[in-house]
């Protein structure tokens, strides 16, 4: 007896490595690895953690394509194994993938050294666990979720809050309103998206600190998401109206305490319920970046402005960097005078509108070396005015660049300390 138990488990365990053999024997993944300009020994050490990679849940075609990406940018195993590793790591600890997967994407599509990415990598995985750990603590306080895509999502959610400047103790400050304020039914989303507009009022100009406390009031008062969602808009208006962010926070949050917010859309003059205005503005969650008529299909009559978020990092770059068949440029042909784009992807943001008859792009948030940055202004020359900003990966400084009517106005790179700022001929403004 004791010989045949030993033999199925003998069995078992073979069946187990054979099956791991066969993926890397049969599938993408071994196609990658045989048409890969790599050693063998290079190929056995990929091949082994990459194996790794799909046993703890990875898929085999997001696998492959890394290791496409990293032979493509000529890396060797001693540099695509901890590329795979940190993916790994971040299935192993059973966190979302998707926002570590597309940074290292992100990075060997845009030529980052691969330590760099390793540690940009390292950092949202860092990120996610204290996420993780938040949302697990928000949960025991009360805050319900009733399906785990709602829990990841929120996860991923107060991740990006972290990485956006929101430390930890101001999410464990909403938490306790929405266990305490929300109703048991949707507090989840509730949280995912107070975190959300916290980051955002952050990126106004807000202490972390003043924006918690600003929709921790509209958390108390009652008010929902959408209601949330207008505080980024409550804000505009004030710094408009010439306040500091601080105190236009401070105004925001005394006419929530009052309730009397002139942007609230179910109250009238008088606090009684109002009938709800047509919504001008749409907002859409989704993983997959949208085509130019998917776009135009959301502009139903009373729509103006169209915000897209969740993108996936390097698809967007994929569909709105691309010198042929830009997304950017299709969807700015479709524009009628008013209508505004709005796009997201992980700190990257992308807006297309046209106002007085002429089409605006600007991109905030990108990496682009310097070719990168002149193939995207030949992309991006006939249109009325382009303005793109973010951070040149070869050297870790600022750029920006300007184009009107066709005219390149500016093309900076900002200097290191105690030079003077880059303009490249024929690219600056005179």
């Amino acid at each position: 007896m004791t010989t045949r138990k030993s033999v199925v488990l003998t069995a078992l365990v073979l069946g187990i490595a054979l099956n791991g053999r066969a993926v890397a024997d049969q599938g993408e993944l071994a196609r990658t690895l045989e048409s890969a300009d790599l050693s063998s020994e290079a190929k056995a050490l990929v091949r082994d953690k990459a194996l790794e990679a799909v046993r703890l849940g990875l898929s085999e075609g997001d696998v492959a394509e890394l290791i496409r990406r990293g032979v493509r940018r000529g890396l060797q195993a001693g540099h695509l194994a901890p590329l795979l590793e940190v993916v790994a790591e971040v299935k192993r600890q059973d966190l979302p993938v998707g926002p570590v997967l597309d940074k290292v994407k992100e990075g060997l599509a845009k030529r980052v050294p691969p330590e760099r990415i390793v540690t940009a990598a390292s950092r949202i995985s860092r990120e996610l666990t204290t996420a993780r750990d938040l949302i697990r603590q928000a949960e025991r306080e009360g805050v319900r979720v009733e399906k785990a895509r709602t829990r990841e999502k929120a996860i991923k959610a107060v991740a990006d809050a972290l990485g956006r400047g929101v430390p930890p103790r101001e999410v464990e400050k909403l938490s306790r309103h929405v266990a305490s304020s929300a109703p048991r039914e949707g507090a989840m989303s509730l949280l995912d998206e107070g975190v959300e507009v916290t980051a955002d009022l952050v990126s106004m100009g807000l202490s972390p600190e003043s924006a918690a406390e600003t929709v921790a009031a509209a958390i108390s008062q009652g008010l929902g998401r959408h209601d949330i969602e207008r505080l980024r808009k409550g804000l505009a208006r004030e710094l408009k109206h010439g306040a500091s962010p601080e105190e236009g926070a401070r105004r925001l949050r005394e006419e929530i305490r009052a309730g009397r917010r002139e942007d609230r859309p179910d109250r009238d003059q008088d606090g009684d319920r109002a009938k709800p205005h047509e919504a001008r503005e749409v907002k859409i969650h989704q993983a997959t970046v949208p085509t130019a008529a998917d776009v135009a299909a959301k502009f139903t009559p009373g729509i103006q402005g169209v915000e897209f978020r969740g993108l996936p990092t390097q698809q967007a770059n994929d569909a709105f960097l691309s010198k042929t068949n830009n997304v950017l440029v299709s969807i700015a042909n479709r524009l009628t005078d008013g209508q505004k784009v709005d796009f997201r992807a992980g700190s990257e943001q992308f807006t297309v509108k046209r106002e007085g008859g002429q089409v605006r792009v600007s991109i905030d948030g990108v990496q682009l070396d310097a070719k990168a940055r002149q193939d995207l202004a030949a992309a991006f020359s006939h249109l009325g005015r382009f303005e793109a900003r973010g951070i040149d990966p070869t050297t870790g400084s600022r750029f920006r660049v300007e184009i009107r009517d066709g005219v390149i106005k500016k093309n900076e790179v900002e200097a290191e300390p105690g030079q003077r700022s880059e303009r490249p001929r024929g690219g600056a403004e005179r």
